[in-house]
């Protein structure tokens, strides 16, 4: 690892570089995976599988290597493109960090010296807890593609089988899997345990049927002494079942009486009313002390004294009209 600070114009120069390196790398690989596959083809023919089969293997690996390259190309020229976020933030951006995390996860696994520094760059830059979290891949930070190519491991026996038979079908050789070879094998149970299980060595000849359970339509049996019940259908439920007022487009019901249904009272009602004796005071109990309207003397009219009424002056001229009349008739 480089010591000093962090240098924006040689971490440009080395991301170019590195473009350059993994095209190259590319192109040589895929000329040593055409000639290594000319060289199965004539294992096959000759009929030496698993010498083949052993070659195939190195084969996978070197096409993961290159689907990964292929990847960490597109990173590297998109950390150009966005160098200015880079330059001018002090923390990762959002932008750029996967395409930093993985690049910083893949340079000790790729043979790209220059990749290995721009990864030194990156480290001066945002700190070695950074790129301690981008190496060990904590939150799953990297492209989980380039992961998954460059892990180390054995190809499965399927994909083995695969690559032997498109190899054959390329270069014309007379020669293809058995058929129990391209099917997966299921991993059988390891541990004490391991015994309760049974896996059947011939394919079922009827396929599972899965299980649906009765209607609520359907007829109980009927046992001695238990009547028989008849449960409704869930549709024919739902359709009996109330509508609620506050269901969607709900409508009161509505009422049409006729007129003849209508109860008004007739004329022998209202005489019946008219003719009924309403009780007097008399009738009424008495709860208080005996009074009767009777006993008490009226007021007399002087009691009463009535309002001041000025003389019309209308009548004095009617009067005198009335005395001249009777003396002329005299």
């Amino acid at each position: 690892m480089s010591t000093g600070s962090f240098n924006a114009n040689k971490t440009k120069v080395l991301l170019k570089l590195s473009l350059n390196r993994l095209k190259l790398l590319q192109q040589k690989k895929a000329q040593m995976a055409q000639q290594a596959r000319r060289e199965i083809a004539v294992l096959l023919e000759k009929g030496k599988i698993e010498s083949a089969r052993v070659r195939v293997e190195y084969i996978i690996r070197e096409d993961y290597n290159v689907e990964a390259m292929e990847i960490l190309e597109l990173y590297c020229d998109l950390v150009l493109a966005r160098f200015g976020l880079v330059e001018q933030m002090r923390h990762c951006d959002p932008g750029i960090a996967e395409a930093v995390n993985t690049i910083i996860y893949a340079a000790p696994r790729m043979e790209v010296k220059e990749l290995s520094q721009v990864r030194d760059q990156f480290m001066l830059k945002y700190g070695r807890d950074f790129a301690s979290a981008a190496i060990e891949n904590i939150g799953d930070i990297v492209n989980p593609r380039v992961v998954n190519k460059l892990r180390v491991c054995t190809p499965e026996k399927l994909l083995v089988n695969q690559y032997l038979n498109a190899i054959a079908a390329a270069y014309k050789v007379d020669f293809v899997c058995p058929e129990e070879d391209l099917e997966p094998i299921p991993d059988l149970p390891t541990g004490p345990d391991a015994g309760l299980v049974q896996y059947a060595s011939t394919p079922m000849s009827q396929p599972f049927e899965l299980y649906h359970p009765p209607s609520a339509a359907t007829t109980v049996a009927a046992t001695p002494g238990v009547p028989r019940l008849n449960f409704p259908s869930p549709e024919d439920a739902l359709a009996s079942a109330p509508i609620s007022p506050y269901a969607p487009g709900y409508a009161p019901p509505t009422v049409s009486l006729l007129p003849s249904q209508l109860n008004f009272p007739g004329p022998s009602d209202v005489r019946s009313v008219r003719s009924a004796v309403i009780p007097g005071p008399d009738s009424l109990p008495q709860t208080g002390p005996t009074f009767s309207i009777h006993s008490a003397p009226l007021p007399g009219r002087d009691a009463f004294p009535g309002p001041s009424v000025s003389p019309d002056p209308l009548d004095s001229v009617q009067d005198d009209l009335e005395k001249r009349l009777a003396a002329l008739k005299k």
